[in-house]
């Protein structure tokens, strides 16, 4: 079971009318974001066209823009061709992560173990900034796309995306554990060697769990 992907990066620009030139640009259409933020894939990009000096309020049937290219690579694209840019504002990286039951038992671990407070898919969107990190939690399978309906729980760490993800993968287990610990009893490892060292295997095994 896969239990953690990356969500796209939301991007607020400056003008509005910029829409036009991205449309040429990238060859997309306009859609909701509600659309966008469902069919994106990890490390994609949604641009979302504004006035606004600090972004702008949650809409989910505001038109925006799904690039299917990472952040890096639209940026670039868009200062080599010279756009009209007057400012980028760049919202919380996102983190999904799927537990098998129990989704407000993750979010009270999550809190407990990095602060931070529950505020929704919409409300993270708004509130985050670039240097915070919004960890999202569903129970529905993460290889399918996914409907804001689908979040079950959403929090805003003010924690940068990096740190809090080289954390968070090790503390995965534990998690996943207090979700559904009935199902968790037993641990079965398994010690693979093609040259058959398998004391020297073991003793390392047991040197790590001592």
């Amino acid at each position: 079971m896969r239990v953690l992907r990356f969500g796209p990066s939301i991007v607020f620009i400056k003008p509005r009318k910029i829409g036009k030139e991205i449309e040429n640009l990238f060859g997309v259409k306009p859609v909701p974001l509600n659309k966008a933020l469902e069919d994106s894939q990890e490390f994609e990009t949604i641009l979302v066209p504004t006035e606004s000096e600090e972004g702008t309020p949650f809409d989910a049937d505001r038109s925006v823009y799904l690039i299917k290219k990472r952040a890096d690579i639209v940026f670039k694209e868009i200062i080599n061709v010279g756009l009209p840019v007057k400012k980028i504002i760049v919202e919380a990286k996102h983190i999904i992560l799927r537990v098998p039951a129990n989704p407000e038992k993750a979010a009270e671990d999550i809190i407990q173990r990095y602060g931070g407070k529950r505020t929704g898919f919409a409300g993270g969107l708004m509130e985050g900034e670039e240097r915070d990190t919004l960890i999202l939690i569903t129970t529905k399978k993460l290889n399918l796309p996914l409907k804001m309906e689908d979040i079950d729980e959403g929090i805003l760490i003010k924690q940068p995306f990096m740190e809090l993800y080289r954390d968070l993968v090790v503390h995965l287990p534990i998690i996943m554990h207090k979700t559904m610990p009935e199902g968790w009893n037993e641990l079965t490892i398994k010690v693979y060697d093609t040259e058959k060292r398998y004391e020297e295997n073991l003793e390392r095994l047991f040197l790590v769990l001592d």
